[in-house]
């Protein structure tokens, strides 16, 4: 099945990217509470091999997970926001020269051909 044209809801797509945006927001939040729940239980346990393993853990796989989501949520958002924008530029380029050739007037022989005259 062919496209046969866009149609994009330009608020519609923005308002998704806000809520993306807020989502990743929130996952940074939670990043904070997690390395604090990390401290938290690692002093807890009073002990330097558990407080050794848990930073370990968070450093190396939790925290980088968390970093790793949060910048592909960003460039995510941004590159959507980017083609969005890219699009409502296209459309108003479209829309300015329809404008422009429409107010155009037509060439000078046209007016003889189309009322039967000229060649």
């Amino acid at each position: 099945m062919p496209i046969n044209g866009w149609d994009i809801q330009v608020a519609a797509v923005r308002g998704v990217i806000g809520k993306a945006r807020a989502t990743v927001e929130d996952l940074q939040a939670e990043e904070t509470k997690l390395q604090n729940a990390v401290t938290s239980a690692a002093c807890s346990a009073n002990s330097p091999v558990i407080l050794q393993a848990l930073t370990d853990c968070y450093e190396d796989y939790l925290s980088r997970l968390l970093n790793s989501g949060t910048i592909r949520g960003d460039n995510a958002c941004n590159s959507t926001s980017d083609a969005v924008n890219h699009y409502v530029r296209g459309d108003e380029e479209m829309a300015g020269n329809a404008n422009r050739m429409a107010g155009e007037s037509p060439a000078a022989g046209a007016d003889a051909d189309s009322t039967g005259g000229g060649r």
